[in-house]
């Protein structure tokens, strides 16, 4: 299972806390997506993008939503007033993926996350909004 997340309006981040305060984001996210005991395995892809390796597909889903409320919950604001910091998450399997390849479908259900109101995984292609868990 792969999934790919992306820090929500990231730029507005940069733009009105600084870069330096936009660098501390991502070392602070890639920290909580590097947690020990987590069976999952991050990557940046650039910018404020990670993939997301999940060693166990059947926890993939209930995985990202923890990442996804861990993060939303981090006391961003120590880093600078007013910080508030979101991720949306596509999750994809090999196995539905179909000729469209992983990744594609990933990055698809990541739009459909953003399109929903950001904040959310989406998991489920039947749906143009798929499978949407917020807390």
């Amino acid at each position: 299972m792969l999934g790919i997340l992306d820090l929500d309006r990231f730029k507005a981040i940069n733009d009105a806390h600084s870069h330096l305060v936009g660098d501390r984001v991502l070392q602070l996210v890639g920290a909580v997506l590097g947690q020990p005991g987590i069976a999952m395995t991050a990557f940046r892809l650039g910018g404020e993008e990670f993939a997301l390796v999940f060693e166990e597909p059947g926890a993939a889903l209930a995985t990202a939503e923890a990442m996804r409320v861990q993060i939303a919950s981090v006391e961003w604001g120590q880093l600078s007033p007013g910080l508030r910091v979101t991720a949306s998450i596509g999750l994809a399997s090999t196995d539905e993926a179909g000729s469209e390849g992983v990744m594609a479908a990933a990055d698809r259900r990541l739009y459909a996350a953003k399109a929903a109101g950001r904040n959310r995984v989406v998991s489920m292609p039947s749906e143009p909004s798929g499978m949407v868990r917020r807390a």
